[in-house]
């Protein structure tokens, strides 16, 4: 398993040191649910494990899960961004156009 940050990619050697979750994919209401044969509804919504490593999790954290892409949420701590940034070798601006993140995961 890799990291979920598409711009850090490191290897999960051992999944309690960073952050896995559970999540369910987004989609629209109607999506969600279906009819069994027995007329009861059931929910029908993709869920996949997720892991950002140690160092991304510091920065990020994991907002949703689209068909198309993640979409991360940087966290508040701003020295702490920098830090963990410069770390894994994301670029640091100080600029930033909002909270969240659209990083498209690939494979």
């Amino acid at each position: 398993m890799h990291c979920a940050n598409p711009e850090c990619g490191r290897v999960a050697d051992d999944l309690t040191s960073g952050l896995l979750r559970l999540i369910e994919l987004d989609v629209p209401p109607e999506q969600r649910v279906t009819r069994s044969d027995s007329g009861f509804p059931i929910c029908a919504v993709r869920s996949r494990y997720f892991w950002l490593c140690e160092q991304c999790c510091e920065i990020l954290r994991i907002r949703r899960w689209t068909e198309n892409e993640l979409i991360f949420e940087r966290r508040k701590n701003e020295s702490a961004l920098r830090k963990a940034a410069q770390e894994i070798g994301l670029p640091v601006t100080s600029t930033a156009r909002g909270p969240h993140l659209l990083m498209r995961r690939t494979a």
